[in-house]
């Protein structure tokens, strides 16, 4: 499971839109993420 903090940056809006990412909403996890369902 990822950082807490880590999921607190991901959410947050970031100064400049290529610096978003999609993060897994029950682990967190940062890369193979369905953006439809979240996981």
């Amino acid at each position: 499971m990822a950082k807490t903090a880590l999921k607190n940056k991901a959410a947050a809006k970031p100064k400049f839109k290529v610096r978003a990412y999609t993060r897994c909403q029950v682990c967190g996890r940062p890369h193979s993420v369905y953006r439809k369902f979240g996981l």
